[in-house]
């Protein structure tokens, strides 16, 4: 009878799940760097492939010995690696359909501007200066249904909704400024802590009361689609709340 060797093998998937956890806490809960909480999380993933990999040839060899001490091993070690390789790889998908942009804008003209937000980056993240011409070039091809919202309501009731919104949304205020008719906010993702910041801006114009939205990531060079849908999900509220 063969050695039960494949428990060895869910044993190490389960410490590479933990040390892949353990890089996402860091940075969720800034307990490190970005950058070394998110290499420990891609490299442990990386070795979460390789074991998944391995343990579908071992599988293989096992049904076909018919080793039935290494069956339930073989099938946890296969479970526990799908998951996070088919939710990573999804997102990568997700990645290739959109631009390799993160600074997303309905004014490409004169985009809103951050001012508080600028306290909460470093050097290390992406800029919160107004976007580059190439990069405007591309979200205009990309996402043409960006647009400001113009409503009837006047500003100062339209910017008490702004807010009521940003909360409702769960985004975590940074700073507002009625005269201004200013909102800065930044939204974090749920698992890995990932944060985009956010600035609205209300003005009156002639055509009414016209409200601006810009979305920035702090880290990575592509957002996934991520700064566009969390546009067009305010904008949807705000109107629908006004």
């Amino acid at each position: 009878m063969a050695k039960p060797w494949m428990r060895w093998v869910l044993v190490l998937q389960i410490v590479l799940l933990v040390v892949m956890l353990a890089g996402m806490l860091a940075n969720k809960f800034e307990l490190a760097p970005f950058r070394p909480a998110f290499m420990t999380f891609v490299y442990a993933f990386k070795a979460v492939m390789w074991v998944t990999g391995f343990a579908v040839l071992a599988s293989a060899l096992i049904w076909w010995r018919n080793w039935h001490t290494q069956k339930t091993s073989a099938l946890y070690t296969l479970a526990l690696g799908a998951l996070p390789v088919v939710v990573v790889f999804v997102l990568i998908g997700q990645g290739l359909k959109v631009p390799a942009i993160h600074n997303i804008s309905t004014d490409l003209e004169n985009p809103p501007s951050f001012e508080a937000a600028y306290a909460l980056r470093d050097d290390s993240q992406n800029s919160l200066d107004a976007p580059a011409e190439d990069v405007r070039t591309q979200q205009r091809e990309f996402y043409p249904e960006l647009a400001p919202l113009v409503l009837a309501a006047p500003a100062d009731a339209v910017f008490a909704k702004a807010l009521e919104v940003v909360d409702e949304l769960g985004w975590s205020l940074i700073d507002s400024d009625a005269a201004a008719g200013r909102i800065e906010a930044y939204e974090e993702t749920l698992f890995f802590g990932f944060k985009d910041d956010v600035v609205i801006r209300v003005m009156t114009t002639e055509a009414g009361t016209v409200v601006d939205v810009r979305s920035v990531s702090r880290v990575g060079r592509s957002d996934l689609g991520a700064n566009a849908k969390r546009i067009k999900r305010f904008l949807a509220a705000l109107k629908a709340a006004v």
